[in-house]
């Protein structure tokens, strides 16, 4: 009964880990995709005054 214990809280823990890396790896790739596009956008807006 205690081993089924402490299997059910390790695999407790390591679903909550893996929940939690998958989570920060999701915000750094939105992070990322936020910075790529606000530098398009800039880049774009630096590019068409330039051009005036």
């Amino acid at each position: 009964m205690p081993l089924y214990i402490t299997l059910l809280y390790t695999a407790l823990l390591y679903v909550t880990l893996l929940y939690i890396t998958l989570l920060c790896i999701a915000s750094l790739y939105i992070s990322l995709l936020y910075i790529t596009l606000l530098y398009v956008t800039l880049l774009y807006i630096t590019l068409h005054y330039i051009t005036l």
